[in-house]
C-alpha cells in the first residue's frame, strides 16, 4: 500500500540526502527539530516523490500521500500500477496464480513498525490510511484496490489462499535477523 509519515522519512534522510541537491544536516541537530523538519517534508513530499524522484530513487516509489491521492496516481510511476490502481492491470494474471501469498507484519501502538521499517505498519497487511486522512486507517477489506479486486487480493483472500499476519512487537528487520521469529512465523509458510 506504500509508506507515508514522519518516522519514516526522518530514517530516510540519509538516502534522501543523495538524490536531493541539500547538504547533509550535521548530527548534533535535535531529534526534535528533526521531527519538525520531517513533519514539513512529509506535508510537501508529494511534489517531490511525484515529480523530480521517480526516476532517481525507489524511496520515491514507495510513497503514497493519502493527503494527494491525485496527484499519486498521477505521479507515482511504481505502486499505483503494482497495487491495481487507475484501471493499471500488470500483475494480476499473475498474482491470482499463486497458490499462497503470505504477508507478515510487526503490530505496535504507534503508527510505524521501527525506525527502518514501514509507516503506516499496516501497510505491511493491506492497511492503509483513508483517503484524505492521515490518521484513519482502513483495513485491506475496506480498502478501494480490495472491494475491486483491483489485482486479484480479494480473489486469493476468498479461495483461502491469502496468508495475512500481524505479529505484536516484531520490526521490520527482525522478520529475517531473528531465528526464533523466522522459526515461529515465517518457516512454517515454507514448507
Amino acid at each position: 500500500m506504500g509508506v507515508y509519515g514522519t518516522t519514516w522519512l526522518e530514517s530516510a534522510q540519509p538516502f534522501l540526502e543523495k538524490s536531493l541537491p541539500i547538504p547533509a544536516l550535521p548530527q548534533f541537530i535535535p531529534s526534535s527539530i528533526m521531527s519538525i523538519g520531517a513533519g514539513v517534508l512529509a506535508g510537501n513530499f508529494h511534489t517531490l516523490a511525484y515529480g523530480s524522484l521517480q526516476n532517481s530513487t525507489s524511496l520515491a516509489n514507495l510513497w503514497h500521500d493519502p493527503l494527494h491521492e491525485h496527484e499519486y496516481l498521477k505521479g507515482n510511476v511504481f505502486l499505483p500500477r503494482a497495487n491495481g490502481e487507475g484501471g493499471a492491470e500488470a500483475g494480476r494474471a499473475n498474482f491470482v496464480r499463486l497458490r499462497r501469498a503470505v504477508f507478515l507484519v510487526g503490530s505496535f501502538e504507534r503508527d510505524f513498525d521501527s525506525r527502518l521499517g514501514l509507516e503506516p505498519w499496516q501497510t505491511g497487511i493491506f492497511g492503509f490510511y483513508k483517503s484524505g486522512s492521515a490518521t484513519d486507517i482502513l483495513p485491506m477489506e475496506k480498502q478501494e484496490l480490495y472491494l475491486k479486486d483491483a489485482f486479484g487480493l480479494r480473489t486469493l483472500h476468498e479461495t483461502g489462499r491469502l496468508h495475512l499476519k500481524a505479529v505484536p512487537g516484531v520490526e521490520h528487520g527482525q522478520w529475517l535477523t531473528s531465528e526464533k521469529i523466522f522459526k515461529s512465523h515465517v518457516l512454517p509458510h515454507l514448507a
